[in-house]
């Protein structure tokens, strides 16, 4: 019930434009409705992705995350949908966690995707 009520959050509780900081700018994957974006985030508090396209659509990213705090690891998947531009903020499997090594994969039938990986100031 919890991840569903996460995944279901019409803004992801996104803050301000200046309250994120760009991490990493996707890389398109294959035809150019596709892009992935990945790194590993220290000290994350929260991560958030951006999709930006040409021309409005439906986008759907499969996020993975897997997050370190201490010894303890736990890993986590959601999915977002949305029209684009957006930005979405997404639930740490571990919070508080030390480190998250996050990956994203989207698609947008309509055209070009731009993704970006965004964590909290």
């Amino acid at each position: 019930m919890l991840l569903v009520a996460c995944v279901a959050a019409p803004t992801g509780a996104v803050a301000a434009p200046n309250a994120w900081k760009l991490v990493k700018r996707g890389t398109p994957a294959g035809p150019a409705e596709l892009a992935v974006v990945g790194s590993i985030v220290r000290q994350p508090g929260r991560i958030a992705f951006r999709a930006t396209v040409t021309s409005p659509g439906a986008v759907s990213l499969t996020v993975v995350m897997s997050c370190r705090k201490g010894t303890a690891t736990r890993i986590g998947r959601q999915r977002l949908v949305g029209t684009a531009p957006f930005t979405r903020a997404v639930s740490l499997p571990l919070p508080g966690a030390d480190n998250c090594a996050v990956s994203a994969t989207g698609i947008n039938p309509a055209g070009p995707l731009r993704l970006d990986l965004l964590r909290s100031l």
